[in-house]
């Protein structure tokens, strides 16, 4: 609505006639968008159609409620001058009977209408296929139709547009498999044109994650874990694993389970659906103090010998316990039996 109030704020009255006309189509049920479109058509000089919206408005409370409702319906007076309204059937010279459309729209047979050829992007997104046409004169709005194959017969209908672009979201949990698109427009009526022959084919990019520790000790085992397009069921598992470099620091299984050996640098690809992705994982060394405490990863090994250490959870860097002299250390040995 905020682009059809633009339009009206603009000048641009026809334009937004038939936005309004189109967004009836699917809400019938809008008294706002009736308004909008009353008012549009009294500027545009169809003050037949314009009263025909009064009409119908009048009969609503909910659309009397409306802010502008007041004036609205005082351009009826204007409008009307009070002369009698016309029938909702015309007649032409041989008195043949035209049926005049709810909304004052315009005069189409399906016939007329031409049916646009859709352009589907092709791994450009992983999210969705996105689908673009022209816009076609007289057309109200647009089915979507989707098939797994290049067959019009095996579509069916995914969505009523308005507007000439759509994105498709279900071709995202099958990224890389084709699907075949067709737009039909239709009038107001709901009929439309079909052509079988003027389809195109679209797919998604396949979308690869692989978590990584970064940082492992010697010893240590890391299982990857992966994640693929959003709705894909994906395991690790089913990716192709293999060391790229460092393969003297670990060693890797085809399920993705990294088993650190030596310190240094690892780095890991995974593939899958054509895709693939690195993950580099650092190793770090371990060093025991002398009297039997906790291990710790040494951060850098060419530190010199007061290593600096790395705490698990976040402490300072401490180093390594040193020898203590015990040249002047003085020691008293107690008999088990004395009383002292």
């Amino acid at each position: 609505m905020k682009k059809i109030k633009k339009l009206m704020n603009a000048g641009d009255f026809q334009a937004a006639a038939e936005r309004l006309r189109a967004r009836l189509t699917l809400s019938p049920g809008d008294d706002e968008a009736k308004l909008m479109l009353g008012t549009c058509l009294h500027l545009l000089g169809n003050d037949e159609a314009f009263m025909r919206i009064d009409d119908e408005l009048s009969q609503s409370p909910a659309a009397r409620t409306l802010p502008a409702w007041p004036k609205f319906h005082a351009l009826r007076a204007a409008a009307c001058g009070g002369a009698l309204l016309l029938a909702g059937v015309l007649c032409d010279i041989q008195a043949e009977p035209i049926l005049v459309h709810d909304y004052g729209g315009p005069f189409f047979d399906k016939s007329q209408l031409v049916v646009p050829v859709p352009a589907a992007s092709d791994g450009k997104y992983s999210g969705y296929v996105r689908l673009t046409w022209q816009p076609v004169v007289g057309a109200a709005f647009y089915k979507v139709r989707r098939a797994k194959s290049n067959c019009y017969a095996k579509s069916k209908v995914i969505a009523k547009v308005t507007d000439t672009t759509y994105k498709d979201k279900s071709p995202a949990a099958r990224p890389r498999k084709k699907y075949w698109y067709w737009i039909v427009p239709c009038l107001e009526t709901g009929k439309g044109k079909k052509d079988a022959s003027k389809s195109d084919s679209g797919y998604t990019r396949q979308r690869l994650k692989v978590e990584s520790p970064g940082v492992m000790e010697v010893g240590s085992v890391w299982k990857f874990r992966v994640s693929g397009n959003k709705g894909q069921k994906l395991k690790a598992s089913d990716c192709k694993w293999r060391i790229v470099s460092g393969s003297d620091c670990a060693s890797l299984t085809r399920s993705g389970k990294l088993t650190a050996k030596n310190g240094g640098t690892v780095v890991v690809s995974a593939t899958y659906n054509g895709t693939t992705v690195q993950s580099t994982v650092q190793i770090s060394p371990m060093v025991a103090p002398l009297y039997g405490g906790p291990s710790y990863p040494i951060l850098d090994k060419y530190a010199g010998p007061t290593y600096p250490i790395l705490l698990k959870y976040g402490g300072p860097p401490v180093t390594p316990l040193q020898k203590v002299s015990s040249e002047n250390m003085e020691m008293t040995v107690l008999s088990p039996m004395s009383d002292q």
